[in-house]
């Protein structure tokens, strides 16, 4: 076995070809040197190690990188038949990455089936039945919260997606690097630089208007691996002198740095800021490729980093879901000493992964024929796409706990209704007023609820007090939006200002209200913990601004003030606390510490309700009786997560809202 058929995520070969010459390039340590600062980057990053802000950024360094390492494989075959050198090229792709990948699919699901409570293990099952067929990233692109929000970390098989993006480019690309070679030789490298442009183009637009489909599907991050594709082909010129090459292997290792310390979830990316890394990558790789590599390069040739490059395919793929076990088990949040026994841990995983699947694979010692490879990763996919599917149409199997632990277990926001009244309800239809509706029709009056998921949460008791009191009960909301109006100026402000486009979708809120008539209106919203549009500085003149607005519909206007946020997702909490039989009482929120989470703002409000035109209700009143709040009851957990009430919960704190249903000509 040569030391190249051990390289990392690809081969690490040198070099760019010239048109017309076909010759194997040699190995390049430092490429796995590279490998091995992305694959720390985005590990650290994902354990929330200061300083590593930005580490995922060592995802893009992965894309240029595998750009040019799948160029030079296809370039080494160019002079074989075309079927021949496709027959290669996915044969080689599918034994790097297939089985190990398949191998973490399948650990992930046992350890899913026996740990996680019924709503997670069938989001595990979307991202297994997601794998097989290479739409992992359309899997993580349909969660809500996109891949910046913490919860995303808990959730084992989220990182797949940049597995799915490099599988799609794998797809298609041979076959365009072919046809161009073919048909256009002497415009191939342009071609590359044209194809690079679009993407990178269409990156810049859709981070401004589509930020999370720009994230994670595979057209805008295409120019990253064009990117070291162009280079492959020989995209760059040999750097003569010496001082500049010198001078641009650390600016490439600089600007990797940059981007890894100064970039946060904040920072919008990818878009422009992408640039940074991706051409700093591209600068390691071409300083490299010369007979006497740059220092830097030399530096990035060191023995331990070119190990972790070697293994860092495995470290990438386990990474995450020893992670989210880890912190799914424990609960509380990792100490510094625990995050280094856990990566320590990781390490030991990958390197075993590593040495017992993926060398042997590739260098077939297992699977020595194509057909037993087939056969095996036929059989496998095939597998993990069934149980996916199985347990993405399930219940997720909550008889799987005993009786006193099914009490503690919430589906998620304790409603049905969430898919069907929140994430599929287009603006057309919110502007017409065609929203979820519930209740007597006719000439009923109506109550409208405008919010977001946590008035979602709190769904049970509105329609509860809406039936006793004979009202139709209306209900339009967005996920991380606040029920606050947007000045006429701020619709149409781009993603990257109004990042959930609150103020449109406010907006249709408004028109929906003119064409309702309800009587009363109820404002319910995450009012400190969600972040405010940014023409609202201030959540209570936001309110006061919104009540205005909308006085002129409306009998009467109430607000529900914010329910405590706890230290820990309460129902997950405490049914992981059962199994460990340790007590909950760490989830106890004084009373105390409650009101002072949203003292400010609730002062602010109850000032301006004192004045006239709204009222005011306080869903603490019931969970905080006393000098601590409640998180379960009756064996029944009270929230779903940190914040957001169960159905059961709902119920609990119904009495709280009743005066918000009582007003004149009631």
């Amino acid at each position: 076995m040569t030391r190249a058929d051990r390289s990392g995520w690809g081969v690490a070969r040198t070099g760019g070809l010239t048109p017309g010459r076909s010759h194997a390039p040699g190995y390049r340590a430092d490429i796995d040197g590279l490998r091995a600062l992305a694959v720390i980057a985005v590990i650290l990053f994902h354990n929330d190690v200061p300083g590593f802000g930005g580490g995922y950024v060592g995802v893009d360094i992965f894309f240029v990188i595998s750009g040019y390492l799948i160029t030079q494989l296809l370039e080494v075959s160019r002079e074989e038949s075309v079927g021949r050198t496709l027959s290669a090229f996915y044969l080689r792709r599918m034994r790097r990455i297939l089985p190990a990948l398949l191998a973490t699919c399948l650990v992930t699901l046992i350890v899913a089936v026996t740990l996680f409570t019924p709503d997670e293990l069938v989001n595990v099952g979307k991202y297994l039945a997601a794998t097989p067929v290479m739409l992992s990233n359309v899997a993580t692109w349909s969660e809500r919260s996109g891949y910046f929000a913490p919860n995303i970390r808990e959730l084992p098989l989220t990182h797949l997606w940049s597995i799915s993006v490099e599988e799609q480019f794998y797809l298609l690309y041979p076959l365009l690097l072919i046809a161009i070679t073919r048909y256009q030789l002497s415009h191939r490298r342009l071609a590359l630089v044209v194809l690079a442009a679009i993407s990178l183009a269409l990156c810049v637009w859709a981070s401004h208007y589509k930020p999370r489909a720009n994230y994670f599907f595979a057209p805008t991050r295409a120019w990253e691996l064009l990117l070291g594709a162009t280079l492959a082909i020989g995209g760059t010129a040999r750097i003569g002198h010496r001082i500049a090459a010198e001078g641009l292997a650390v600016a490439g290792l600089l600007g990797i740095v940059i981007a890894v310390y100064l970039y946060t979830a904040e920072t919008p990316y990818p878009g422009t800021a992408a640039m940074l890394p991706c051409l700093a990558t591209a600068a390691l790789l071409a300083t490299g490729s010369s007979p006497r590599p740059a220092l830097v390069n030399r530096m990035l040739s060191w023995p331990p980093l070119v190990f972790i490059g070697l293994i860092s395919y495995s470290l990438y793929l386990w990474h995450q879901p020893l992670l989210a076990f880890v912190n799914y088990y424990r609960i509380t949040r990792l100490t510094p000493g625990a995050t280094t026994v856990s990566l320590a841990a990781t390490l030991l995983v990958a390197a075993a992964s590593w040495r017992l699947i993926e060398r042997p694979v590739r260098t077939r010692m297992l699977m020595k024929s194509t057909r037993a490879l087939l056969v095996s990763v036929g059989v496998g996919s095939a597998g993990i796409l069934l149980a996916g599917l199985m347990l993405w149409n399930s219940d997720g199997f909550p008889h799987r706990f005993p009786p006193e632990v099914q009490g503690l277990i919430v589906s998620n926001y304790g409603t049905p209704d969430r898919v069907r009244c929140v994430e599929e309800v287009p603006l057309e239809q919110v502007r017409a007023g065609r929203v979820c509706n519930y209740g007597p029709g006719g000439s009923a009056p109506k109550v409208l609820v405008w919010g977001d998921s946590h008035a979602m949460s709190l769904m049970p008791a509105f329609k509860a007090l809406a039936k006793e009191h004979g009202m139709q009960t209306y209900f339009v909301a967005k996920y991380n939006c606040l029920p606050l109006f947007a000045p006429p100026s701020a619709i149409g402000l781009d993603a990257a200002t109004d990042r959930y486009g609150c103020a449109t979708f406010n907006a249709a809120v408004i028109e929906a209200i003119a064409r309702v008539k309800p009587e009363l209106i109820i404002l319910d919203g995450a009012w400190v913990a969600t972040e405010p549009p940014p023409h609202v500085h201030d959540i209570a003149v936001g309110i006061e601004q919104a009540v205005n607005r909308v006085s002129d519909h409306a009998h009467s206007i109430c607000v529900v003030l914010a329910v405590p946020m706890l230290k820990y997702a309460v129902s997950h909490a405490l049914v992981v606390a059962h199994r460990r039989h340790i007590p909950d009482d760490f989830l106890t929120l004084s009373r105390a510490d409650a009101l002072a989470q949203h003292w400010e703002m609730e002062h602010d409000l109850r000032a301006i309700a004192q004045g006239g035109g709204l009222k005011v209700v306080d869903p603490k009143d019931a969970l905080c009786p006393t000098d601590s709040c409640l998180y379960k009851a009756d064996g029944q957990s009270l929230y779903f997560d940190d914040s957001h009430l169960s159905a059961y919960g709902a119920l609990y704190a119904a009495r709280t809202l009743e005066p918000c249903f009582t007003f004149d000509g009631r």
